[in-house]
């Protein structure tokens, strides 16, 4: 058996990662001690330096982890989208799901809260903002295999510049909706970015990897 299959392995991981989340609620990243995340999850040193090299490796770990988690979620494939995108088999791509992603931050909404506010804000975000890019790229790459025009394509803005506008934006609505308690529902605030993202242009753009699934 795999180390990393072994229940008692997994169960100390994930109360390492409860200990952070819970710790990083009061604490700034870098005035957390690698004795306060082993006394708050109740297991030893030694364990703790069996999986992780030291402390930023640890937290460097957790947020990857914790953003796989996520896109798992989150991302679809373009074929599976009830049919509106429809394309051959090795030009299928992932499109991101507005309604997943809403739905699975409301659901975990204590430690999205934790990881969107502070100085564990700029870490996180730096995590989520290269992996949402990454899938920004092929999408747009394989838009343009099929001849699909897209809006950078015609405007005289850089790729990054445009990848980093729509990524933000959304983030950024969501760390508002998060701070305001989710005083709106998932379902409500995916109609919300749905309509907003319509309004920026008619034709394909970034816009259009963001989706609404069943």
């Amino acid at each position: 058996m795999k180390q990393e299959a072994d229940p008692r392995v997994i169960k100390t991981k994930q109360n390492l990662r409860a200990a952070l989340i819970a710790l990083m609620a009061d604490h700034r990243l870098d005035d957390i001690s690698v004795q306060q995340l082993t006394q708050q999850a109740h297991v030893t040193r030694g364990a703790f330096y069996l999986h992780y090299k030291n402390k930023s490796d640890f937290i460097d770990r957790t947020f990857v982890e914790i953003e796989h988690e996520f896109f798992s979620w989150v991302v679809v494939s373009a074929n599976d989208n009830n049919g509106e995108w429809e394309f051959e088999e090795d030009g299928n791509f992932d499109l991101f799901s507005l309604n997943r992603a809403f739905d699975y931050f409301a659901e975990h909404q204590q430690l999205f809260m934790v990881l969107f506010q502070g100085e564990a804000r700029n870490a996180f975000m730096a995590v989520v903002f290269n992996r949402m890019t990454e899938l920004l790229t092929h999408f747009q790459d394989t838009s343009r295999q099929f001849n699909r025009e897209t809006y950078v394509d015609e405007v005289n803005v850089p790729v990054e510049i445009a990848q980093s506008y729509i990524i933000y934006a959304l983030l950024g609505v969501i760390q508002q909706w998060l701070q305001d308690g989710v005083k709106y529902t998932p379902h409500y605030m995916t109609q919300c970015c749905d309509t907003l993202n319509g309004m920026f242009s008619k034709k394909f753009t970034y816009v259009d990897f963001f989706v609404v699934t069943e």
